[in-house]
């Protein structure tokens, strides 16, 4: 069952001393912190909100991934069901002036660049016709109350909750303990870092290299 965010909201408040509805922090600054928590959580781990969608492809190799995507996860395969392969830029730099090559809707191969990750790369060059069914790691949207559910799974409630009150602790208000909030972000971070070595899921050029 989808956590809601009053439960998040509730255990931030009983560690702060600050009892719903709020003496110091109220619930829009509580759901503004939970929001970015969730945020950050998918800054350290991009598969933590994954999404699949189908992706119109424009016109050339170049590709962007949807509006609210962080990084490229895996592609699937073409709208039409054609497969498709994950390759390395210096398999496809074998093959002579392959952007300049025809048009087709079709792709049969694509790659990545962690430097760019919301862009992404086709062969043959696509005709603008084209489209992908593809998985990417995406940012949660905002928390608009405390009866939305989080969209992050159950278990980063304990990170999102340490988060949340680092945040707190750091904001310029009587209760201000900027020693607090540097201790609850280190237990934010060490949650969600360990957490990702732990499920290790490597960026796709990532993945190509450790095959090689």
């Amino acid at each position: 069952m989808a956590l809601a965010a009053s439960v998040i909201v509730t255990r931030a408040r009983r560690t702060l001393l600050d009892p719903a509805p709020g003496v110091v922090w109220t619930d829009a600054d509580m759901l503004d912190y939970l929001s970015a928590a969730q945020t950050a959580v998918c800054q350290i781990k991009a598969d933590a909100y994954p999404l699949r969608a189908t992706v119109p492809l424009a016109a050339g190799v170049s590709q962007a991934l949807p509006s609210d995507a962080l990084s490229l996860l895996d592609i699937y395969f073409n709208g039409n069901g054609a497969t498709v392969n994950e390759v390395g830029r210096s398999l496809l730099n074998n093959v002579a002036d392959w952007p300049a090559a025809t048009q087709t809707s079709i792709v049969t191969d694509w790659m990545s660049d962690q430097r760019d990750p919301r862009r992404f790369f086709v062969n043959p060059p696509n005709d603008g016709t084209g489209s992908v069914f593809l998985l990417y790691g995406a940012i949660p949207p905002r928390i608009a109350s405390t009866a939305t559910n989080i969209s992050l799974p159950d278990t980063y409630e304990t990170a999102l909750w340490s988060y949340v009150v680092a945040l707190a602790y750091a904001e310029n208000t009587t209760r201000q303990d900027l020693a607090k909030s540097a201790q609850w972000m280190t237990m934010f971070n060490q949650l969600v870092v360990g957490r990702a070595q732990t499920q290790k899921i490597s960026a796709p050029d990532l993945r190509l290299a450790e095959r090689a």
